[in-house]
């Protein structure tokens, strides 16, 4: 419940406008003189005097800004998700080793780990790859075409040896 929109003043209102705005609609909605439902007046009349009373004092009128202004604009979760790269995590390294902590010296870039060299990880990388590309008949005639390359090679060098 917006404060400002029950008393139906801007945010930039001042105290004289707001005490004005309160005794309006006070005099608009009190129960004795509200000619209509007597619950939805006092129901009116309290929302009227939380407003009035929040947003008369210095205070609390701050307090609820502050709250008015985050929820207006409440961070969302696309927000704080983002894929860092090492080159990303190398500069804050940096950042951080420079300006916050300077004695402790560290390596300023992340180490990433060696693989080790596995043909089943270079197939699945690269050969398997081509379910994507080629359709069935197209993978057959290209494993037919690559092993002729490697027997032809192998004639090739075994006529080098006699």
């Amino acid at each position: 419940m917006n404060y400002y929109e029950i008393l139906r003043i801007p945010t930039t209102a001042s105290v004289l406008e707001i005490k004005n705005a309160y005794k309006k609609l006070v005099k608009r909605y009190h129960p004795d003189i509200y000619e209509g439902n007597k619950l939805f007046a006092e129901a009116k009349i309290k929302e009227i005097n939380e407003a009035y009373e929040t947003l008369s004092e210095k205070s609390k009128k701050e307090i609820y800004d502050a709250e008015l202004n985050y929820k207006k604009y409440e961070p969302k979760k696309e927000d704080f998700v983002k894929t860092y790269t090492t080159d990303d995590l190398n500069i804050y390294k940096n950042i951080y080793y420079r300006n916050f902590n300077p004695r402790i010296k560290r390596k300023s870039k992340v180490v990433q780990k060696k693989k080790k060299f596995s043909l089943s990880e270079l197939g699945k990388k690269y050969f398997f790859k081509l379910d994507e590309f080629f359709e069935k008949e197209e993978k057959e005639n290209l494993i037919i075409m690559i092993l002729i390359f490697f027997i032809l090679i192998l004639l090739v060098q075994i006529l080098n040896l006699i």
